[in-house]
């Protein structure tokens, strides 16, 4: 039987009613686990599990940093982009410990804006480095080449995003832009295709005068 230890950490926020498809994250996760030719990340529901496989030299250390990181930013995003007249969402994060893996799952992921989900997986990728090389990104090839592979793939993935088809409509909302925060003035509703499917995924992001042409 596996031996779990959990530590939870809660960041409940009200938020509109704005979810994004799971099947846009699933999309962008899957290129990511191609990057890295591993599977670290899962998709499950309404959940994003962060797997680190145990050795007997791992350390837990760097997984309780990552934890400790992602916990400030979607605090930070909590902050930012969702509102808090509506009594909607909770963003959840749990540390687990088993017997084959260190795991981090987050729930909530639907709440956040799609163009964010690149920041957390960069910083992700940053400690998934750091666990296997013992060492930062910067300090070994291995790390470095890695890093530009990644970095290449989510360059490629914003711009064929940014090309969908969309529409604009003036919206009375005073919501955030979810490209930087600012008071939005106006909603693209896009159709993206992944590559990997026949269905189109319908979207809707909030946007300010500045960033008008962007999707994320």
């Amino acid at each position: 039987m596996c031996n779990t230890s959990s530590q939870v950490m809660s960041l409940m926020s009200q938020h509109q009613h704005q979810m994004f498809p799971m099947e846009f994250l699933t999309h962008i996760i899957r290129h990511f686990n191609s990057v890295i030719k591993e599977s670290i990340l899962v998709v499950s529901m309404n959940k994003l599990e962060i797997r680190f496989e145990r050795a007997k030299m791992s350390d837990k250390s760097v997984v309780v940093s990552l934890f400790t990181k992602l916990v400030e930013a979607f605090k930070s995003i909590s902050e930012k982009y969702i509102i808090e007249r509506d009594i909607h969402t909770r963003i959840r994060l749990n540390l687990e410990d088993t017997d084959e893996f260190y795991k981090i799952l987050v729930s909530g992921v639907i709440y956040v804006p799609p163009g964010k989900i690149f920041n957390l997986l960069s910083l992700i990728l940053w400690y998934h480095i750091r666990y296997i090389t013992g060492t930062k990104p910067s300090n070994s090839e291995f790390g470095r080449k890695l890093t530009q592979t990644w970095r290449d793939e989510e360059k490629h993935m914003r711009f064929e995003i940014n090309q969908s088809s969309r529409r604009v409509n003036v919206t009375k909302s005073s919501g955030p832009c979810y490209i930087c925060g600012e008071p939005a003035f106006k909603e693209n509703v896009w159709e993206f295709k992944p590559h990997e499917t026949s269905k189109s995924l319908m979207m809707r992001t909030q946007v300010c005068r500045k960033h008008t042409t962007k999707l994320i």
